[in-house]
């Protein structure tokens, strides 16, 4: 602008003036592009920043999943956050991957509008469930086949598919509940119950009852090699079986109750079985006593085979290394935990012991001495031990109902929340 002067000059005053046509900048930090978020992991995060030269007047965040959820704000700043539930935007849950639209719309003083929308998808870490009508006290059974066969306090053992759908069952009776974990010995399909060992076909049909009464809490083992099963009854006997379920001898482990199931050396066929007498007994294939280890206090979990040791627990709080052969000791002491253990361990790939103690920890042990490795603190434990998977993830149950998924060095990836305590795993 040129304005004349009294004397003929001029002043010159110059000014840039911006023109914004556009409305505002939004960049949409989280969710991320084709993220995917589990039910069971945390809330869905959404963060935006919003830019305009004008001035931004209202900034809204819509999400819509089951339920579609709006979160307005009318005096916002440059950063907008909001949280939103997965119980809130799927009140009925969801059973498969499920998109979840998340919209971010900003105006700004003079109206124009800018919206953001990105899509993200839902799912749920639980496949699915099977209502067994009654509670499952033991681990279920994971056949080769890919199908699986449960047991229940209410009598019935049931197989179901790999969807999680009914093929069969035998119903059994409330008054003879299912108390030990089914067990494949060829293509029967062998558990106990507070009164009986039996025996299904592949139909779910009873093949055999085996004519000594008892209480079958142990899981009974199949020998291939040798045709023979073996089974422990809770009066303290163990009996070996053939397959047509005749008895081919039996032996009086101890005045000592077992819960312990009985363990097949693959290299010789022993049979090792824990007893509440606070004793570990390895008996050769013929029943003769090969030798007997004493603990501080009763053995409920099973023992384990791996390598050239044999691992063990007891409500004494002691981990247990042993040699098969004889059942010399192979560390210099057993490793302690600071409550009793009622679980049975299990080995990671690299050979490390993973022991559930009633102190609330998983513990992780070096086989080489016998200290720990690391521990994982959890709510509570008591009879579920842990299991690894084929990628090595370690998954612990607890007894507030928590599936807790873990690196190999003890890194939780995940927790599930069950609607009961765990009390087994497998």
């Amino acid at each position: 602008v040129a304005v004349p002067t009294e004397t003929g000059q001029a002043a010159t005053a110059t000014a840039s003036v911006q023109v914004d046509n556009t409305g505002p900048l939004v960049v949409l930090v989280k969710p991320a592009e084709s993220a995917q978020r589990f039910l069971e992991g945390p809330e869905l995060s959404v963060v935006a920043v919003i830019t305009d030269h004008s001035g931004v007047a209202s900034v809204e965040v819509h999400v819509r999943g089951q339920a579609e959820l709006s979160r307005p704000h009318t005096q916002p700043p440059t950063q907008v956050e909001e949280t939103f539930t997965w119980a809130e935007l799927f009140p009925e849950g969801v059973t498969g991957p499920t998109p979840v639209t998340v919209e971010v719309t900003a105006t700004d003083v003079v109206g124009r509008t800018t919206q953001v929308q990105r899509v993200v998808t839902a799912r749920s870490r639980r496949r699915w469930f099977f209502d067994t009508l009654g509670r499952v006290t033991r681990p279920p059974l994971a056949a080769p086949d890919g199908t699986i066969w449960v047991g229940s306090d209410v009598g019935a053992v049931i197989h179901l598919d790999a969807a999680g759908a009914e093929l069969c069952r035998y119903a059994g009776t409330a008054d003879e509940p299912v108390v030990s974990s089914p067990a494949l010995a060829g293509s029967l399909v062998l558990f106990g119950t507070t009164a009986r060992l039996r025996a299904l076909d592949p139909a779910c049909g009873v093949s055999w009852t085996y004519p000594t009464a008892g209480v079958y809490y142990a899981t009974p083992t199949f020998d291939p090699g040798r045709g023979a099963i073996y089974a422990a009854s809770f009066d303290g006997t163990l009996h070996a079986l053939t397959t047509a379920g005749a008895a081919t001898w039996t032996k009086v482990v101890s005045a000592g109750e077992i819960e312990s199931s009985p363990v097949i050396d693959p290299v010789d066929g022993a049979i090792f079985v824990g007893s509440f007498d606070y004793q570990m007994y390895a008996f050769e294939p013929s029943g003769a006593l090969r030798w007997r280890v004493p603990t501080g206090r009763e053995i409920y979990g099973d023992p384990v085979r791996f390598g050239d040791r044999l691992y063990f627990t007891s409500t004494d709080r002691y981990l247990y290394a042993v040699r098969p052969a004889d059942g010399s000791s192979v560390w210099p002491t057993a490793f302690a935990t600071d409550g009793p253990i009622r679980s049975t361990p299990a080995i990671a790939a690299d050979g490390t012991i993973l022991v559930s103690s009633q102190d609330g920890s998983l513990h992780a042990v070096d086989p080489a001495g016998g200290a720990e490795r690391w521990h994982f603190a959890t709510s509570g434990l008591d009879r579920a031990g842990p299991v690894v998977d084929g990628n090595g993830v370690i998954y612990q149950g607890t007894s507030d109902g928590t599936i807790h998924a873990l690196s190999p060095a003890g890194v939780e990836h995940w927790g599930f929340a069950t609607m009961d305590g765990i009390q087994s795993a497998g």
